[in-house]
């Protein structure tokens, strides 16, 4: 995971903050000193379609714009394009059929698909996987899952598998379709992993059409939390609400694994475009690297006046409307006694939140 010393993310609820430190409650306009580092915190719409926000930052003076694109902290992502057709993916570890944990290594390959590299398998034995060795989830808060997949025919089984412990033991969640059955969560094995609320989706994945999903599990008081959508990969559908929401409260819940693939029955099935990324819990504060970004000393310049706006943006990158400006004026020189040589960033809050992403529909 790529770290930056002065840049994060934060989605969580409402609105997009800036303050100016020391913690003060702020008008929408404020006066900074300049050659100071500034920290910009967001805390964004509780849209269960955004994935991301973009801050624009106006000069007034000179009316040069720039935006700056704040991601969820992502901890894995590949669309697999850097693979030859045919090789397997590094950190991937595919097991035999029948819920093996044993390796192999033939069963899951890259394909190339309407000119698409994507991860896949043509296998027609059941219950195999495919699960990634670089990352174990554990400790946190809260993750995301997301993605695309296809089956080539209605008759096979695809899914996804998260908080799994393969190859250690055979346990997961899983988001799964397959034998007339829509997508809906199927933990496995059933006699320990167990779900309880809306488990299922009304989502029949047709075969040859790509499937967009976004899986997001949260460690909450006392149980797991499991929430999950679908949607035909084409831009503005993705539904407003979460299809599934289900939870896991028994004293076998899991709470850390890894994340993969699963699949079974006839056909080819594929995947593309996967990614984690870290939740941040709504009740954090502004902290560098997990929520917050930092415009370097310099950026905001002495005597200029500034409006900052923000957006939401969802997997298509399709826009809502922009936020009410933050109108940011810049001293023409610093005061000695406020510190504004300082190494530490300024803080700034707040302004108003980006519109609903709905609007942009």
């Amino acid at each position: 995971m790529k770290k930056y010393k002065f840049l994060s993310l934060i989605l969580c609820f409402a609105a997009l903050l800036l303050c100016i430190m020391p913690m003060a409650s702020l008008s929408q306009e404020t006066t900074i000193e300049p050659d100071v580092a500034v920290r910009a915190c967001f805390e964004p719409s509780q849209d269960t379609r955004v994935v991301k926000h973009k801050l624009y930052v106006k000069n007034i003076d000179t009316l040069e714009e720039q935006s700056f694109s704040l991601e969820q902290a992502q901890l894995f992502m590949d669309d697999f394009e850097g693979y030859t057709v045919g090789s397997n993916p590094i950190n991937w570890l595919n097991t035999g059929a029948s819920n093996s944990m044993t390796e192999n290594k033939s069963l899951f390959k890259i394909f190339d698909v309407g000119g698409e590299k994507v991860f896949g398998t043509s296998s027609t034995l059941l219950n195999i996987h495919s699960h990634n060795t670089q990352w174990y989830l554990e400790n946190e808060k809260g993750v995301e899952y997301s993605g695309r997949m296809m089956r080539s025919t209605i008759d096979g089984g695809i899914g996804i598998t998260f908080y799994s412990h393969y190859p250690f033991a055979d346990n997961y969640y899983r988001l799964r379709t397959g034998w007339a059955q829509p997508l809906h969560i199927a933990p496995h094995p059933q006699d320990i992993a167990k779900v309880f609320g809306t488990t299922s989706s009304d989502v029949m994945p047709e075969a040859g059409k790509w499937y967009r999903f976004r899986v997001m599990i949260i460690d909450g008081a006392g149980k797991t939390e499991i929430f999950s959508k679908a949607w035909l990969d084409e831009p503005h559908l993705e539904p407003t609400d979460w299809q599934v929401v289900a939870h896991d409260d028994t004293n076998s819940r899991f709470v850390s694994g890894t994340f993969g693939l699963w699949a079974g029955g006839s056909g080819a099935k594929y995947w593309d475009d996967l990614k984690v990324s870290r939740v941040v819990d709504p009740g954090d504060s502004c902290v560098v690297g997990t929520n917050a970004y930092v415009f370097e000393k310099g950026f905001f310049k002495p005597g200029n006046v500034y409006d900052l706006t923000a957006t939401a943006l969802d997997a298509y990158d399709n826009e809502s409307v922009r936020s009410a400006p933050f109108r940011v004026v810049v001293s023409e020189s610093s005061n000695p006694g406020n510190g504004g040589g300082g190494s530490d960033p300024a803080i700034m809050e707040p302004i108003l939140p980006p519109g609903p992403v709905h609007q942009v529909y």
